[in-house]
């Protein structure tokens, strides 16, 4: 791994007229080479040293420093939206969880309403209750004290409302009743 330093230029003093091959720094002897106009590299198998002007050198830290700034934003939305993801996955969990906890209710109401349903439908042929029926009926007029007449009685029922029409020889009448069970 190679280290990087840059070295100011306040400390060597390199300029085109100025141009050295090597620099000996720590005890050791590091060739370089112009690789720019008013920029030096001079490297061995383990460093590499830079030599600029020093504007140059605080150009790039004010640099640096703004993307290390703008680096710090980004990091600090990119957190936000991961807690926003977290915050819309517990939401979805318990959505689902909500969902399911619904769906098994609405299947046992509608299995309780079916059991009823079905329950009414037994009941209904049990009691032999029905909406709509029809009439019949016969018996006999008694209109003075020595004679009798037959009396036939024809009519509708809708809902325990009964409409009848009684008729016979010197006899028309017209009912109207409701049946009330008794058991």
């Amino acid at each position: 791994m190679k280290i990087v330093l840059i070295m100011l230029c306040c400390i060597f003093t390199i300029g085109l007229a100025q141009a050295q091959e090597s620099i000996h720094i720590k005890g050791k002897d590091i060739s370089g080479k112009e690789a720019q106009p008013d920029y030096w590299l001079f490297s061995d198998a383990q460093d590499t040293i830079v030599a600029l002007h020093y504007s140059e050198y605080v150009q790039m830290v004010r640099k640096m420093e703004v993307m290390q700034l703008q680096v710090a934003a980004q990091d600090s939305i990119l957190k936000a939206k991961n807690e926003l993801l977290a915050v819309f996955d517990n939401y979805e969990q318990k959505a689902e969880i909500h969902i399911l906890t619904q769906d098994s209710l609405l299947n046992y109401a509608d299995s309780l309403y079916r059991g009823y349903k079905d329950l009414y439908h037994d009941m209904k042929s049990l009691a032999d209750i029905n909406k709509f029926g029809l009439l019949l009926g016969t018996g006999v007029h008694k209109y003075d004290t020595y004679s009798l007449k037959y009396v036939f009685d024809l009519g509708v029922e809708y809902n325990k409302i009964q409409l009848s029409s009684q008729f016979g020889e010197k006899y028309k009448a017209f009912t109207v009743s409701y049946r009330i069970p008794l058991f």
